[in-house]
């Protein structure tokens, strides 16, 4: 699946458990590269099946920057 191609970077990329605690990070990614993405590890372990909350600021190529939000369900 490919992301918005009117995407120049990606500023920060973070992933979050249910207690909030960070489980991933990645800055300045190029977007729609797959080795940037998470890949269900923390600290070198796979996680538990569950909800996982994602946060990422982005910037376009127009220069516009931009902070989206969402979720992802992680199963095993």
């Amino acid at each position: 699946m490919q992301g918005d191609l009117r995407l120049k970077t990606v500023n920060s990329f973070r992933v979050y458990d249910r207690w909030g605690e960070l489980v991933y990070l990645v800055e300045d990614a190029i977007p729609n590269k797959p080795e940037f993405g998470w890949d269900g590890k923390f600290k070198g372990e796979y996680m538990n099946s569950g909800t996982y909350s994602w946060y990422a600021e982005v910037e376009y190529i127009d220069g516009y920057t931009d902070v989206i939000r969402g979720d992802v369900t992680l199963l095993r």
